[in-house]
């Protein structure tokens, strides 16, 4: 089998009839949404079930799907600079399509200047009245890259997200999935796409992105920027808003292009898209010092909606091409589309219980300490791009494609996975951990010190609870983490056992919680036992630690290893061959 080096860098449609499967009070509809006027697709257009608060979005090419429908359900469409529509779900529906109307743009009632200062000074008004306050919803992430058109990498998570009105401020993992598609004996991954979601803001300055308008003082957009108007319409509430067309004066490549949607009267943004087709700045870096990326194209579109009269991130799209050329002089161009959609800011998935330490590769570290779960992905009826995760799960399944298991746990491609320190998840195969090489003042400040503190040891019960129809599934696992754990003594077979020791007895108490949880349906329940166990297991590794002393004390061994023994029909004295037990 070949081995895989690994690559980081960060239509005409026509009128498709819809078509609607299922029976009487399960709907499925699937079709296009477009413009009225131009029958082109409306990409992220929104479609929302008014009668049981799900719904869907657009992909690019304007195809949808929403399922668990009823006759009679309320469907409402709607798209910035677009008349919403409604319509009841009926057998009716039947080779139809959805085209909404263009606002109707006014043509009057505004004065032309020569140097368009007013919209200078509404764009300032906008900066001005900016204040970051934060809101929490809960988000859905999509993310896929093509290599010469055919599709190499697929990374699909649910986030609680933390939203800091018009910016992503965190996204907190709830589930995760990955697939890649060998392409040349070479896997193409986008490894921090959410962490650069949250680095780009739209009215602060960005150090890893070209400048836009909204980021500059009004003497530095003067300075920088053409401004003409695009369209003018009023919205539900008879506010004009303008469509500003904004473009660099001198050819630079570290200022963006694009256009602004902005409520005149109450000076608030609805919509900004922008794009540079050669940034200098951009948040992407290739994997080592000997390759390179040229020719980076952004394309970024953020929408938003009002709650409480602030106007809060509805959806984001992050798409971008780069050439990337290898140490060996190889030109490899990779497309890449991304969105983040917030979908519900009254309501938050509940999280697992694990506590993610931070890491350079952030979204596939995190999604490999989560179990992949079946019950999840089949049952999830939340908002999101349905048509999109249908082909996301046919991606997952396709056997020619690495999962997660393979990716993180190594396979016939990746003989040791594709990081050098993945989370572990227990099993019963042992682990090794290599010494820890400290910061020579570091380990100066240690000599002396007590052992204990010449080693870290850091493994957590993952747990994930989803609540479906009056049925509760939990999924768990033992995870270590390799990024708070060191061992700073020389690494022998007795650190080997006790390490070991130490994973086994977490596993031990992860599945006595399972045990006591078995047939409960019973939320809080679940909750408290979950924090009970975690009590008791800190206590009982403290005392695993005091009696073994890092794996020195013969008596303290055998009593654990005893303990285990009992528990797993695992022997690390044994498998290790320490005290008198030959390998």
């Amino acid at each position: 089998m070949h081995k895989f080096q690994t690559l980081l860098f960060f239509y005409l449609l026509g009128c498709l009839p819809i078509t609607i499967f299922g029976q009487q009070n399960d709907f499925e509809i699937s079709g296009y949404v477009l413009d009225a006027q131009t029958h082109n697709p409306i990409p992220y257009a929104t479609i929302y079930n008014k009668s049981n608060h799900t719904g869907t979005i657009t992909n690019d090419d304007g195809y949808f799907k929403i399922d668990h429908l009823s006759v009679d359900d309320n469907l409402l469409f709607s798209f910035v600079g677009f008349e919403k529509m409604q319509i009841v779900v009926s057998k009716s529906l039947v080779n139809h399509t959805f085209s909404l109307q263009p606002k109707t743009e006014i043509l009057n009632e505004f004065v032309i200047t020569a140097n368009n200062s007013y919209l200078y000074h509404m764009l300032g008004r906008c900066t001005k009245n900016y204040k970051s306050t934060t809101k929490k919803a809960k988000a859905y992430f999509s993310l896929e890259s093509r290599v010469n058109g055919s599709q190499v990498e697929m990374v699909e998570s649910y986030y609680n997200g933390e939203f800091a009105n018009a910016d992503v401020l965190k996204l907190n993992l709830k589930q995760g999935r990955i697939a890649l598609h060998p392409f040349d004996s070479t896997l193409f991954v986008s490894t921090e796409t959410s962490k650069a979601l949250n680095m780009h803001h739209v009215f602060t300055e960005n150090q890893h992105f070209p400048k836009s308008p909204l980021e500059l003082s009004k003497k530095k957009l003067n300075k920088l920027y053409n401004l003409r108007v695009g369209t003018r319409y009023l919205d539900d509430d008879s506010n004009p808003i303008y469509g500003i067309v904004f473009s660099p004066k001198n050819d630079n490549y570290n200022l963006f292009e694009g256009q602004v949607w902005v409520d005149s009267v109450n000076t608030q943004v609805l919509k900004i898209n922008l794009q540079i087709l050669n940034a200098k700045t951009h948040p992407f870096l290739p994997l080592g010092n000997v390759d390179s990326l040229t020719n980076v194209e952004l394309y970024i579109s953020k929408t938003y909606e009002p709650i409480n009269g602030k106007m809060y991130l509805k959806s984001m799209d992050f798409n971008y091409h780069v050439q990337y050329l290898t140490h060996k002089k190889k030109r490899i161009m990779v497309s890449t589309k991304a969105v983040l959609f917030a979908y519900d800011y009254t309501h938050q998935f509940q999280l697992p219980f694990f506590n993610f330490t931070s890491s350079r590769y952030e979204d596939y570290q995190r999604i490999n300490a989560t179990p992949y779960n079946p019950f999840f992905w089949e049952n999830i009826n939340e908002f999101g791009m349905s048509s999109v995760k249908n082909a996301n799960t046919d991606f997952v399944n396709n056997q020619a494609n690495l999962t997660n298991e393979a990716l993180f746990l190594g396979s016939d491609y990746l003989e040791n996975g594709l990081f050098e320190k993945p989370y572990v998840t227990w099993s019963k195969k042992r682990i090794t951990l290599k010494t820890s090489k400290p910061e020579s003042t570091f380990y100066k400040s240690q000599l002396g010190s007590a052992p204990s503190e010449k080693y870290k040891l850091t493994a957590q019960i993952y747990c994930d609870i989803n609540y479906l129809n009056d049925s509760l599934n939990v999924i768990s696992s033992t995870v270590f983490d390799p990024f708070e754990s060191f061992y700073y003594y020389e690494m022998d077979n007795y650190g080997a056992a006790f390490i070991n020791m130490y994973f086994d007895i977490v596993e031990i108490y992860r599945r006595e919680f399972i045990h006591n949880i078995e047939n409960e349906n019973n939320r809080e329940f679940v909750n408290e036992t979950y924090a009970l166990n975690q009590e008791i297991l800190q206590q009982t590794q403290r005392q695993f630690f005091k009696d073994v002393q890092h794996g020195t004390n013969e008596e303290g061994m055998k009593k654990w290893n005893q303990f285990i023994l009992d528990k797993l029909k695992i022997d690390n004295l044994e498998f290790f061959g320490i005290y008198g037990v030959e390998e």
